[in-house]
């Protein structure tokens, strides 16, 4: 009985995963919802930033 709950969960949590992801897809797809995208001056200056000199020696 137990096997047979804990095998309707698992089956859930993975039927729901895929549904979530595609209704993510699909609203991506439809530009409803966007990610942050930086442009070019943005990650020049991060990796800037990220670039440490000690000595001779750049870290990066």
């Amino acid at each position: 009985m137990i096997h047979n709950v804990s095998r309707r969960l698992f089956w859930m949590l993975v039927g729901s995963t895929v549904v979530a992801t595609f209704i993510g897809i699909a609203l991506y797809k439809a530009g409803l919802i966007s990610y942050h995208e930086k442009n070019a001056s943005e990650k020049d200056a991060n990796q800037k930033k990220k670039r440490i000199r000690i000595g001779k020696v750049r870290l990066s």
